[in-house]
């Protein structure tokens, strides 16, 4: 969703104590991706030119430079300033690409604010998969990390292989789009909660920095299903996700979660899952009570981190659900299959709802994001 833009607005001197961090060289776009890495950051601005910045706690002003980027938690408290423009974060929408190609996962650049910029935040490439032995027409995605016996193949069909190598990836994120890679269970022994050791979910979490690094991904998105049971006993599933937060702390790690409220009770270097994860979407799409499908997460993880996920046709009325996810505190809205016509609309509605009818033009629309050829 937009983020709503101040022109000529930095902050005032007292808002420095809730800095989170200051980036330079650093696009508007950059900066949008950079403010999911952590989602207590509320607002940032961005410098077109050089500025000193003070506060009463400081012994002498600071300089920023051009391209400087200084990200925020808690409140936004503007200030007038002819040098940079601020923006506050409204909510997120997440879209999944589910029958996946560079042209679908394109389509996502579609829809923009009437300002032209994105209007989705976090795009999912659904999916690649967690394989305890590479199938005919798939490719491991991390090929110098092959698993022991009894791990799991990080890898990928045809389709999803070529999606990662078409260049897509960078056309999202040039536009300020954050691009996960969803892993996925494939129908056998191999699954997110099936690593019988901790070495061989080391092993794991080797492949996934290699994918997320020479893909240029933003992160992991976990679905932890369609895995067969395990045939003995098993390392939970904090184990995995808290040595992906170790190696890759500048990542995010997301999960579709689906009736699986046990996964966060066991701890690991005393963290629990929901310590481990940026985000969390829900996923039982067409139950009508949403507010029973995401508040008992919020016992594990902050209402902020939770979105909730949606497919056409909706079974959720839009403008009383979006209320309620605003009212609550929620993070968004996820839509599976967005590319589809009717999902892809949907997502528009929910957006729409959340942000006023501005904030989704598409093509149709003569929309700033048109396809790119």
């Amino acid at each position: 969703m937009p983020w709503i833009k101040s022109v000529n607005t930095a902050v005032t001197e007292n808002a420095w104590n809730s800095l989170v961090s200051v980036v330079p060289n650093c696009t508007p776009e950059q900066a949008r991706r950079h403010a999911l890495l952590d989602p207590e950051i509320a607002y940032f601005f961005h410098c077109r030119e050089p500025m000193a910045v003070s506060n009463p706690a400081w012994p002498s002003p600071r300089q920023l430079n051009a391209g400087d980027c200084a990200f925020f938690t808690g409140t936004p408290s503007p200030g007038s300033a002819p040098q940079a423009d601020g923006y506050t974060k409204s909510g997120l929408s997440i879209a999944y690409v589910n029958n996946i190609s560079a042209e679908n996962l394109l389509k996502v650049l579609c829809y923009v604010d009437t300002d032209g910029n994105a209007a989705v935040d976090i795009a999912c490439i659904f999916a690649a998969n967690l394989n305890a032995a590479l199938e005919v027409g798939y490719k491991a995605l991390a090929p110098d990390f092959a698993p022991p016996a009894g791990g799991a193949y990080a890898c990928a069909n045809a389709r999803t292989f070529e999606t990662l190598n078409s260049g897509a990836i960078a056309s999202l994120q040039a536009r300020g789009i954050t691009v996960l890679l969803t892993f996925l269970g494939n129908h056998d022994a191999a699954g997110w909660s099936n690593f019988p050791t901790s070495e061989l979910a080391d092993n794991f979490v080797d492949q996934l920095v290699c994918v997320v690094g020479t893909y240029g991904l933003d992160g992991i998105d976990i679905d932890d299903e369609y895995s067969d049971p395990p045939s003995k006993p098993v390392v939970p599933l904090v184990t995995v996700t808290s040595k992906i937060k170790e190696r890759m702390p500048n990542k995010i790690l997301s999960k579709a979660l689906y009736a699986d409220h046990g996964a966060f009770a066991p701890v690991y270097n005393k963290m629990t899952l929901g310590e481990t994860l940026t985000y969390g979407w829900e996923m039982s799409y067409f139950d009508c009570d949403p507010d029973s499908r995401l508040r008992p997460y919020t016992k594990f993880m902050k209402s902020t981190r939770l979105a909730l996920g949606f497919e056409a046709p909706s079974a959720l009325p839009v403008t009383a659900t979006v209320a309620l996810l605003k009212e609550q505190q929620y993070a968004g809205m996820m839509v599976y299959a967005f590319e589809t016509d009717a999902n892809a609309t949907l997502l528009g509605e929910l957006v729409r709802a959340w942000c006023g009818h501005g904030a989704w033009c598409g093509p149709d629309q003569g929309a700033v994001g048109a396809l790119p050829g």
